[in-house]
């Protein structure tokens, strides 16, 4: 019998490393695909298991991510087996992301990946996925069980998990294009917002002691919601009072949604559903005329889903919602009468002694404070808004420390530079001098 060729053997021994080589990226996938199945399998205790898929999406991945992270980690039994998780890709290794879970506190959470554990005397799995939509990231999680009846059980610890392991509730966040963050600590007070009393009184009427009454629950009989329309020109203050609340709300859950965050997100009612699991919660919506406006004078869709959301079929038990706006008469009419918006507090530009107040307040760590100078700008900023009034303030700062005096006083070329200077800026940016 004639020996093979051997230049032909070489050749046949080259093409199927070469093939094997090129199938490999393919073949281990799949390989180890199969073993983590049969490890599931074996874990179980079961040829055939069930599967639960649960969707999260923007506001609540955070919840999710760290809910599974505190599960999974307290079981009892198996200890917690994390395994890489096939994809779309044929294969995702466990990945992990620091996610922020307080202010200014962050962990490391299962993104992606399979976790094999035990929950109370049940053996099941957790899988993490995240999936890309459109305009945002989505998170699955699958339940795994060997039976029905088990996933069943498994299927209300996790809900449970969800509401105790809960980092957002009572918490004070917001949302816009960034993703969900909590806010920080910003030190604003009641103190810091000049209003009259009658308006200021209205509004911790209708948003505090409302909240704390639910939060306590009070005998008094209450209604189920409140809702509170703030409208006037820039700097009169309607931001800084869902500032000075959150100083107040302790305890109280407080979302506020930029217009970065209905942009991003699209769909309004998504934030009344987030809050609604977490009553007592504020929804405060900055600029509500850029969602808003009077029907047919917009491409904006979330209209219809706001007013659904506010007086519609669901429930808004707890709930305050807040909105700003500049241009209130841009804003469709449906949205404007109670069972939609309770109160509309009109905010106006700051009277005389309102300035005085205001500056008074503002210039009290200057060397020497207003001093002599004080009726003179009180009586020089006429039409001028809070913020205005903040940044004659800075700039008085800024001259003193330009002009190298230290703890010099204020002087009449301060003033006059600095009122020339906010004059200047407001008739550049369109403001009556």
């Amino acid at each position: 019998m004639a020996e093979p060729d051997s230049s032909f053997t070489r050749l046949l021994a080259t093409v199927s490393a070469s093939l094997a080589a090129a199938f490999r990226p393919f073949l281990d996938p799949l390989e180890r695909q199969a073993r983590q199945d049969r490890e599931l399998r074996e874990f179980l205790g079961t040829e055939h298991f069930v599967v639960r898929e649960h969707v999260f999406e923007q506001l609540e991945v955070l919840n999710a991510l760290w809910a599974v992270r505190c599960w999974t980690s307290r079981g009892g039994g198996a200890e917690p087996v994390v395994l890489p998780l096939r994809d779309a890709d044929f294969v995702k290794y466990p990945t992990h992301t620091e996610v922020e879970v307080g202010p200014g506190r962050r962990e490391a959470c299962l993104s992606a990946g399979r976790v094999l554990f035990e929950c109370e005397g049940r053996r099941c799995a957790v899988e993490i996925r995240e999936r890309t939509r459109a305009l945002y990231e989505e998170v699955v999680v699958d339940l795994i069980a060997g039976s029905d009846d088990d996933l069943d059980e498994v299927g209300a610890a996790f809900r449970k998990a969800l509401r105790e392991h809960d980092p957002t509730r009572g918490q004070h966040l917001t949302f816009d294009k960034a993703g969900l963050r909590f806010l920080e600590p910003h030190g604003v007070t009641w103190d810091d917002v000049v209003l009259p009393e009658p308006t200021r009184d209205e509004i911790r009427r209708n948003v505090t002691a409302f909240l704390r009454a639910h939060q306590d629950g009070d005998a008094v009989p209450l209604p189920a919601s409140r809702s509170l329309l703030l409208s006037g020109p820039p700097g009169t203050g309607k931001t800084l009072v869902g500032k000075a609340l959150t100083s107040e709300l302790e305890g109280i859950t407080f979302l506020w949604v930029t217009p970065g965050g209905f942009e991003h997100y699209g769909d309004p009612g998504y934030f009344f559903r987030w809050a609604r699991e977490r009553a007592p919660a504020v929804v405060f919506l900055e600029d509500l005329d850029l969602v808003a406006e009077i029907r047919g004078t917009s491409s904006t869709h979330g209209l219809g889903e706001l007013l659904a959301q506010m007086d519609g079929f669901k429930a808004n038990d707890g709930l305050v919602i807040i909105a700003t706006t500049n241009q209130p008469e841009a804003i469709d009419e449906a949205l404007k009468r109670p069972g939609r918006f309770d109160r509309h507090l009109a905010f106006k530009l700051p009277d005389e002694e309102g300035r005085r107040r205001i500056l008074s307040r503002l210039l009290v760590t200057l060397p020497g404070g207003a001093g002599p100078f004080l009726d003179r700008l009180v009586s020089q900023t006429g039409g001028f808004s809070g913020a205005h009034l903040r940044e004659l303030a800075d700039t008085l700062s800024l001259l003193l420390l330009g002009a190298g005096r230290g703890g010099a006083p204020l002087s009449e070329v301060h003033v006059e530079q600095a009122l020339a200077a906010v004059h200047r800026s407001r008739g550049d940016l369109g403001f009556q001098r």
